[in-house]
């Protein structure tokens, strides 16, 4: 997907003119393979610099039902979930809840790594936490749970490295993040997102399911494609969130991104222990495109993929794009 965003955007910046008002035919047929009833959807959505967005949607959002994608129908967005629990923590920073230079042990006192953590190190996957989906399988919890998953985490005896000292990504990291979420709060970290976030920044109809009975119609359906056409993809709905679980439109995914073109909400990459940085810092990576800034991150789930970059910043204003995929 990340190649399929660049691809994108590159085809946008040769022909921005055209772009700002209609999408160009060498964008349009990206999308020829889905424009049938039996196909997943795709959706594409861009915006130059204040001009309106312009999106282009193909495939079915539930096939079964015949019912087309369109841009404002919600989907899984994978890992595109973590920058919004890296605001939730700069929020409780601001309210002197927290701060990022704070180790963990107030959150985590049993952990053994708890003192030489500090909250920044989750946020830019420099903790030394090793991923943990592998202790999940070993040790076979009985619940499936925010709560279960923070205690194999927790149960980790050594890191990698020294924190600070490396990046290592890790969604070990934002999975502590939401369970700090959760503390601060005094609520689930999805009642939090969702009214101090989301709906802040009018995202009216993005949100988290922890249920099938929950999901409504509008969310679409995630598919595999097989030999026998697309299939309906496994998808697993717990209250593990952090890391991911988001269901957001490409609409209100791209009005999102558009703060990041104002250099105060704009990330820096993050500082390694004594020199260096890393391209990385709360939820996005961060890198230098063609004299512009770039932020972007991608997610994945069973039977969906998600991009979204940022490109500001540049001595050509006119090169200033966002773009979700």
């Amino acid at each position: 997907m990340k190649r399929l965003a660049q691809l994108i955007s590159s085809m946008l910046l040769i022909t921005s003119g055209v772009a700002a008002v209609e999408v160009p035919p060498s964008i349009s047929k990206l999308c020829d393979p889905y424009r049938n009833d039996t196909s997943a959807g795709m959706v594409i959505g861009y915006q130059f610099r204040d001009d309106a967005p312009v999106f282009e949607a193909c495939g079915m959002a539930n096939i079964a039902a015949k019912d087309p994608l369109t841009a404002d129908r919600p989907i899984n967005v994978g890992s595109l979930t973590k920058q919004f629990f890296a605001r939730a923590i700069h929020n409780f920073a601001a309210d002197g809840k927290i701060s990022l230079e704070q180790d963990l042990t107030q959150f985590f006192p049993n952990a053994s790594w708890a003192p030489h953590i500090k909250v920044k190190h989750l946020l830019n996957h420099m903790s030394g936490l090793r991923e943990h989906w592998a202790y999940w399988m070993l040790a076979k919890p009985a619940g499936k749970t925010l709560a279960d998953v923070v205690a194999i985490i927790t149960s980790q005896d050594t890191l990698k490295f020294e924190p600070g000292g490396e990046f290592s990504y890790s969604n070990a990291n934002y999975i502590l993040i939401a369970a700090i979420t959760k503390q601060l709060h005094g609520d689930t970290p999805r009642s939090y997102i969702t009214e101090h976030i989301l709906r802040q920044a009018g995202m009216a109809t993005s949100d988290f399911y922890a249920t099938f009975d929950a999901l409504t119609d509008t969310v679409a359906t995630a598919y595999n494609a097989t030999d026998e056409g697309f299939k309906p993809a496994h998808q697993t709905l717990s209250d593990i969130i952090g890391d991911g679980g988001l269901y957001a439109s490409a609409s209100e995914l791209l009005a999102w991104a558009g703060q990041y073109q104002n250099n105060s909400n704009a990330p820096k990459k993050a500082s390694l222990n004594g020199e260096g940085v890393a391209d990385y810092n709360g939820g996005l990576w961060v890198s230098n495109h063609a004299g512009c800034k770039q932020f972007e991150h991608g997610g994945s789930a069973p039977g969906i993929s998600s991009y979204m970059t940022v490109i500001t910043g540049c001595e050509d204003a006119e090169k200033s794009l966002r773009i979700v995929v």
